[in-house]
């Protein structure tokens, strides 16, 4: 049997911030929130349900996602904050006021070894724009039969 390796990986920006609304930071960063809830209110799963506690922040997820115009890790993030320029004022708002911006990085492996430098350049960059960068990396688990 031969054994396939490999890895993929998902990138998305998420916002938290204790009184700005989904709706004012998706329309001041022009992005469309694949998950959110506002404070004040209790969160929804895919079918519209709420459930849990009532959230004490605001709470937006964007999916970032070029397709095949941009293809890597690295180059997708820098692709981001070239965007995310235009808004860097706002961002910055946000920061000061108790939010915060978290690039997150889902890593899947599977049968191999992988990995990626970021570079020293690409780390400032981030912190210009006060992103914390969070990786979960999840490998492939087998399972039994």
């Amino acid at each position: 049997m031969e054994e396939k390796f490999g890895s993929s990986y998902k990138l998305s920006f998420r916002v938290n911030h204790p009184c700005f609304t989904a709706g004012e930071i998706s329309r001041e960063l022009g992005l469309e929130p694949k998950n959110f809830w506002n404070a004040g209110e209790r969160a929804r799963n895919k079918n519209n349900e709420e459930f849990g506690p009532v959230k004490k922040a605001t709470y937006c997820c964007y999916d970032i996602d070029y397709g095949d115009e941009v293809v890597g890790i690295k180059d997708e993030i820098t692709e981001f904050l070239k965007q995310m320029e235009a808004h860097k004022h706002f961002l910055s708002q946000v920061s000061e006021t108790g939010g915060n911006l978290t690039l997150y990085l889902a890593w899947f492996v599977s049968n191999s070894l992988t990995g990626e430098i970021f570079t020293n350049s690409l780390i400032q960059r981030l912190s210009e724009f006060k992103f914390n960068l969070a990786v979960e990396i999840y490998p492939d688990i087998p399972t039994s039969t």
